[in-house]
């Protein structure tokens, strides 16, 4: 990797190294440091593993070797932060050093802790506009990461306000059911049968943050309920729960029946 630039951010330090393809890795300790998260090695492990990787910073003792994130990367940080600077980072990063890395393919620093400019071109050109839109679009359609997509979703309503275009409305919802998908089917059905048998029949966790379903007990009572569910429908679904997150099955203490040890669907509460 090559091009390190130190950039300053609200009085932090930030390196930013962009390399041979032009995409920037951003050191992680600094990242972390700007949005108050103390343990950045855990962080780190909460990354997808392409959104991770190291890079050589020269310093006073010779090169060393440090952990960092791509943009990816960094979006999931700033989105697990609570802090209200993650959100001025967010606009930073968004508003000011991405269009600039698009356009000139590095960022456009005159010196440091000189703020980058957004380099998308105020021409009205009505083919470079939607040459523009156009690519934009493509990378919100490959994106995965929801607050990639989002960012590049800011990227497009910027293009259109530069060149006096209208917001367009239809993208903004299928933006926003993007970002917040409805629960599948068969899962809001699920939950509606839990809700209706009730979490003093179904829940054996003692754990107020968990929540422990016997597939035996729920397919039992839910069926009494009126209910008519596929078990293996249901299993299937069952990593695609929202409301809930699905941490898997396994056995667990009862609060229900102490006396037994049952194989129970494990959902976080908190997760």
């Amino acid at each position: 990797m090559s091009n390190l630039i130190p950039f300053e951010f609200e009085n932090h330090s930030l390196r930013v190294v962009v390399d041979k393809s032009g995409e920037p890795w951003f050191v992680a300790n600094d990242a972390c440091a700007i949005l108050e998260i103390q343990d950045v090695w855990q962080a780190l492990q909460r990354l997808d593993e392409d959104e991770k990787g190291s890079v050589l910073i020269r310093t006073p003792g010779g090169e060393q070797k440090m952990n960092a994130v791509n943009e990816s990367g960094l979006y999931s940080l700033i989105f697990d932060s609570r802090k209200p600077e993650a959100k001025r980072m967010r606009k930073w990063v968004t508003s000011d050093v991405l269009p600039s890395i698009r356009k000139t393919g590095s960022y456009s620093l005159s010196a440091v802790g000189t703020k980058a400019q957004p380099q998308l071109p105020a021409t009205h050109n009505f083919w470079d506009f939607w040459k523009q839109l156009d690519s934009l679009t493509k990378e919100y359609g490959a994106a995965r990461c929801p607050a990639h997509k989002h960012a590049i979703f800011l990227q497009m309503e910027m293009l259109r306000d530069m060149h006096g275009y209208p917001v367009d409305e239809t993208m903004r919802r299928l933006h926003a059911q993007a970002l917040n998908p409805p629960e599948h089917p068969l899962m809001a059905e699920f939950w509606e049968a839990y809700d209706l048998i009730g979490a003093d029949k179904l829940n054996h966790s003692p754990d107020f943050d968990m929540i422990a379903i016997s597939p035996a007990d729920f397919f039992r009572m839910a069926s009494d309920a009126g209910f008519d569910f596929n078990k293996a429908q249901v299993e299937h679904c069952l990593p695609r729960s929202l409301r809930y997150k699905y941490l898997g099955k396994k056995m667990t203490d009862s609060r229900i029946e102490p006396e037994r040890m049952p194989v129970c669907w494990l959902f976080g509460v908190n997760t």
